[in-house]
């Protein structure tokens, strides 16, 4: 899979809860996102 920089400006307290919410996963804040945003395009494609 080719892999792109997405450079996001993120706000302090979204940051400080993605940084926790990874933590307690046991992943990264980047490996947190994209699992987000996967399961946000999932749910995206079933309400078509």
């Amino acid at each position: 899979m080719e892999r792109v920089r997405a450079g996001l400006r993120i706000p302090y307290d979204l940051n400080t809860w993605l940084i926790q919410e990874a933590g307690k996963q046991g992943i990264s804040k980047n490996a947190l996102i994209l699992q987000i945003l996967w399961e946000w395009i999932e749910r995206q494609q079933e309400g078509r």
